[in-house]
């Protein structure tokens, strides 16, 4: 039987009409068949077509033209240097341009992988992509939808069709290496055949490495590229928190982040919410048509509204910015390593700051400088321009109760009033720049001094008058100009105390006892005062690098030292003070704990090691002498319960003292006000050491605004602060027993 019989007899079984409509319908229905089979013909031979014209092109026509394949396969796009704070969250990125994270393909989420293929390229791991690179039929469709665009005038690229592989080549080629026949100015057919030419030679690399390589060359949006920089971005979440299969929230975040592959300027979802929707549907739709999802998972995850920054995202504040341009500095001229390596290299740099103290140090600071400055303005007259400035460091102490201590490591450095504040040179990181006279802060090392000798806390020192030649003609040898140094006033009291205990020389902070007794620390070869020197090196005074700027510390040996006339950055008298919270035993101060690379190699990784400079048994009694400035000295506000520098927190239902060590510091002229304290180290807490300096930048005296702007007055209610807020959980840690049954018989 004929086909027109066999399409009667099919009619004729269904339906009763007349021969004539039967025979209409029966040519029509020959006419749609042959419609079909020419059309079929076309298409598949439209294919035999392409793949003999690209077979013809790679092997004869332009066999050397094009780059090599190995080019696309081992090239390694710019990563993000990640900076990260102490508890390993990501706080900065150094990149240059590229704000980039290389993922591999296992380490994409199952959904965002399908959501990408659904969007872009379904047919990505098909039959044709994986054994000649493209799919032909998409070519085709490409093909006509391009000639009928060429012939009424429109581009000649007007439909791509050639999937993944070939953003790749055009992203490599002609995006990162400038190449013109790649990029996506050149609008003519022979790019995209070229394009294609590329893609077949690049058949035999692995087609997850080359899904990878997309992921990570595209251009997310608000300069992010790949999709771990988006996820973190736009969907508020790590790359691998996106591994749920059957969460609707996961899989409408996958479908958004493969939704701005296509345009992430208008699919935004910051600036275009409504446009992010409408195309986050599209991709959830292309999903369930693709079988990757079902009805109820495309309606649920439909849903879902766009996602919200999470409360426990980690917050950038401005001070942050110290550390991490310090970080920057050490990479460059300690660690040695290259602009590339950092801004390119995709490096992992763990930091020792503490998020919760920079926080708190920053905003205690900023308190108090506001305070002062407005202060500066009413009282003085002034409206000059003159801006205080304050630097606060801190470092973490030994504790061996203390889970995960690491001493020597800075927990918070913040160098200025504000780091965006560029009229009053806010990026000048004070702690680890400034080089300022430390006034009495100096003293203890001096004390130690002694100690060291066989001096105890209870032997007398003389609080005397001295005179001694400043200045000598330099032909005559005659003197003249003599220093005749003095001590603080207190009222009264007379000028000087004649005899006293070691103890109460350094609670009051008296000048002349300081000198004297430095003065009596001569021998034979050497001055008093150069065996106080060698005792501030070891203590460590220098041991923080200084070639990563160009100053360097020089102490004179002249007895002016003895009270401070020696200029020192926060960050070295903090490492001095932290001598004294370890029982003798010196740290080196460290900011970066490790740095590896893409490959998790370690490039470096800090080695703490600490070093006993002096006997515990002299740090003893100097520590319970640092004790009683607290309690009856200069710094006794700490423990006074009507002051406002009062430490004390609470602890359930109870109200708990905060003990600590420390000695207040004030210059020649009022120009600089400091505060070195130390917390106990006997409990589970952290102990730490805190430095805190306050001044103009020129140094200028403050006592135009208060009468005698002490150390006391300036920096210790910033110290203050911050200790209430680092022990807020009503946590605190007590100094050894040694130090306090001294500590409470020297203050009798």
């Amino acid at each position: 039987m004929g086909s027109n019989g066999k399409i009667k007899k099919r009619l004729n079984g269904t339906l009763h009409v007349p021969k004539e409509w039967l025979d209409k319908t029966v040519e029509l229905a020959k006419k749609e068949i042959r419609r079909r089979f020419w059309k079929r013909f076309f298409v598949f031979g439209s294919v035999i077509f392409v793949i003999l014209f690209g077979l013809f092109l790679d092997y004869f026509q332009y066999p050397r033209d094009l780059p090599s394949p190995d080019e696309l396969a081992e090239f390694v796009p710019k990563q993000t240097s990640l900076v990260y704070s102490a508890d390993q969250k990501p706080i900065y990125g150094f990149f240059d341009g590229e704000n980039r994270r290389l993922v591999t393909y296992d380490q994409i989420p199952p959904r965002l992988r399908e959501a990408i293929l659904a969007a872009e390229d379904k047919n990505f791991f098909g039959f044709f992509s994986r054994n000649i690179g493209f799919d032909p039929l998409a070519i085709v469709r490409a093909f006509i939808t391009n000639q009928k665009s060429s012939l009424s005038g429109g581009p000649q690229i007007k439909s791509g069709g050639s999937g993944l592989q070939a953003q790749n080549v055009r992203r490599v080629w002609g995006e990162a290496k400038k190449m013109y026949r790649f990029s996506r100015a050149n609008v003519s057919l022979q790019r995209k055949f070229d394009e294609i030419r590329m893609v077949y030679q690049l058949r035999h690399y692995p087609r997850e490495d080359m899904f990878a390589l997309y992921a990570n060359l595209s251009y997310e949006g608000d300069g992010r590229y790949g999709v771990e920089r988006a996820a973190w971005k736009f969907c508020h979440r790590r790359l691998d928190e996106l591994w749920d299969y059957d969460d609707p929230e996961v899989i409408a975040a996958c479908a958004l982040l493969a939704g701005l592959i296509k345009n992430p300027s208008d699919y935004s979802p910051i600036y275009h919410p409504n446009a992010a929707l409408g195309r986050r549907h599209y991709v959830l739709t292309q999903m369930l048509k693709n079988g990757f999802i079902d009805d109820e998972m495309f309606k649920r995850a439909s849903n879902e509204s766009l996602p919200k920054p999470r409360s426990n995202q980690t917050e950038f504040f401005s001070s942050l910015k110290y550390p991490i341009e310090h970080t920057k500095a050490i990479l460059k001229n300690e660690l040695n390593l290259g602009f590339k390596d950092v801004w390119h290299g995709g490096l992992d740099i763990h930091t020792t700051v503490d998020m919760r103290l920079q926080k708190i140090v920053e905003i205690a600071l900023k308190k108090q400088i506001d305070l002062y400055n407005r202060e500066w303005v009413k009282h003085s007259g002034k409206d000059d321009g003159a801006f205080f400035q304050g630097a606060v460091v801190i470092l973490e102490n030994k504790n061996p109760m203390h889970l995960g201590n690491r001493p020597g490591a800075i927990r918070a450095m913040v160098g200025g009033y504000d780091f965006a504040d560029t009229l009053h040179n806010g990026n000048f990181n004070r702690t680890v720049q400034a080089f300022r006279q430390l006034g009495s802060l100096f003293k203890p090392i001096v004390y130690l001094s002694a100690l060291e000798r066989g001096k105890t806390p209870y032997d007398m020192v003389c609080d005397c008058s001295i005179v001694m030649p400043a200045k000598r003609d330099k032909k005559t040898g005659r003197v003249i100009k003599w220093w005749r140094p003095q001590n603080y006033p207190v009222k009264g009291r007379p000028p000087f105390w004649g005899n006293i205990r070691m103890v109460d020389a350094l609670v009051n902070s008296r000048n002349l006892a300081a000198i004297n007794t430095a003065n009596a620390l001569g021998e034979e070869k050497r001055k008093g005062i150069e065996v106080v020197i060698q005792m501030a090196y070891r203590l460590g005074i220098n041991l923080y690098p200084v070639n990563l700027y160009e100053n360097k510390i020089v102490l004179d040996p002249y007895l002016p030292t003895a009270i401070g006339a020696v200029s020192v950055r926060p960050i070295d008298i903090a490492t001095v003070y932290s001598v004294f919270a370890n029982q003798g035993r010196l740290f080196r101060p460290y900011l970066v704990e490790s740095v590896s690379d893409k490959k998790g190699r370690h490039n470096f990784r800090q080695d703490i090691k600490g070093y006993e400079v002096v006997s515990s048994e002299k740090i003893t009694p100097l520590v319970a002498m640092l004790r009683n400035v607290t309690f009856r000295g200069t710094a006794a506000s700490l423990t006074r319960s009507n002051s406002p520098n009062y430490l004390v927190v609470k602890a359930g239902n109870m109200m708990v003292d905060i003990p600590v060590a420390g000695k207040t510091g004030t210059t020649n002229d009022f120009k600089d006000a400091w505060f070195g304290g130390i917390t106990g180290s006997k409990g589970r807490a952290p102990s730490y050491t805190i430095v805190v300096w306050v001044g103009f930048d020129q140094p200028n005296s403050m006592s135009d605004w208060i009468t005698q702007p002490t150390g006391g007055k300036l920096a210790l209610p910033i110290f203050a602060e911050i200790v209430r807020g680092i022990y807020s959980n009503g946590i605190v840690n007590q100094f050894s027993d040694a130090v306090e049954t001294l500590a409470k018989d020297l203050s009798k």
